[in-house]
């Protein structure tokens, strides 16, 4: 049998040879007959214990040394091949334990190139985010600053409703006073009047009385007619306050309404591209109404400019 052995397995073969060897049978190390050595083995390395037989017919004595020896010989073959069974088993646990090994190596470093793309997708994630919140927060301020906008626009009617307000109350007051003045006008007539009449009434009191009576039916009359027209200037004046006021509604109801328009078009201008918005800002002026509205709102030079170009 052709034994390849390394040079732990030679030493444990060396030791088992001192261990069970006989004194009277010498060992010879070589190959056997029939069995010639592989490419670069050692006679060390190809060991077959070979016995020499005593050449003289063998007595009592001899025969049972020689069973003997065949008993530790048998004995020696088995532990020879407990050993090499042992080695064998040694020798394929560390073939198990390299190829662990060397799956364990690869292991890691599948994992090592799994953390590395996982922190590459992390950084990317991490990235587009950043992105998302500086579009969500310029948009955020886009909306502010149109918010400001219209609100200062609405506080501006309202301060614009707010001074004619107080000019028909300095109206309707001036009218009162003018009324007033006037009654007292009237009554220190009726008075001059009344002492004219007591002045008079001696003298023609029949015909006096019937025209106190007419004067008074013709400054009634005139009194009426003032009163009247009046009141037709002052209705005319609150029917100008009215249609003040509607169109004061009205222009409020038309700042609502283009906000939603522009907020709907500006919507519709982001998904379909800056172009869309350029078409938008410019087709309709009414919306972003100052170069630098338009400016801020693309993030650059007017781009009305190269529009009305084209």
């Amino acid at each position: 049998m052709e034994l390849n052995r390394t040079a732990i397995e030679q030493q444990a073969w060396e030791e088992i040879l001192k261990r069970y060897s006989l004194p009277t049978t010498p060992i010879v190390y070589g190959p056997s007959d029939g069995y010639p050595l592989s490419g670069g083995q050692t006679p060390t390395e190809h060991i077959v214990p070979t016995y020499v037989i005593p050449e003289h017919p063998p007595d009592v004595h001899q025969q049972v040394d020689e069973e003997e020896q065949r008993r530790r010989e048998e004995e020696l073959r088995k532990h020879e091949e407990q050993e090499l069974r042992r080695l064998e088993e040694e020798r394929r646990i560390e073939e198990i334990r390299q190829r662990e090994l060397e799956e364990l190596r690869k292991l890691e470093e599948e994992r090592r190139q799994e953390e590395v793309r996982l922190q590459e997708e992390r950084q990317r994630l991490e990235q587009e985010r950043k992105e998302q919140e500086n579009r969500q927060r310029e948009e955020q301020e886009r909306e502010e600053q149109e918010r400001r906008r219209l609100e200062e626009e609405r506080r501006q009617l309202e301060e614009e409703h707010r001074k004619a307000e107080e000019r028909r109350l300095q109206e309707e007051e001036r009218i009162r006073q003018e009324e007033d003045r006037l009654l007292e006008e009237k009554r220190r007539k009726e008075e001059e009047r009344r002492r004219e009449e007591e002045r008079l009434r001696e003298e023609e009191r029949r015909r006096e009385e019937e025209q106190r009576r007419e004067e008074q039916r013709r400054r009634d009359e005139e009194h009426r007619k003032e009163m009247e027209q009046r009141r037709e200037e002052h209705a005319r004046r609150m029917e100008e306050f009215r249609k003040l006021e509607e169109r004061r509604r009205e222009e409020l109801a038309k700042i609502e309404e283009e906000r939603r328009m522009w907020k709907e078009k500006l919507r519709k201008a982001e998904e379909g591209g800056k172009k869309q918005l350029v078409h938008i800002i410019c087709s309709y002026g009414d919306l972003v109404r100052t170069v630098e509205g338009r400016k801020e709102l693309v993030g650059g030079e007017d781009p009305c400019e190269d529009f009305e170009k084209k």
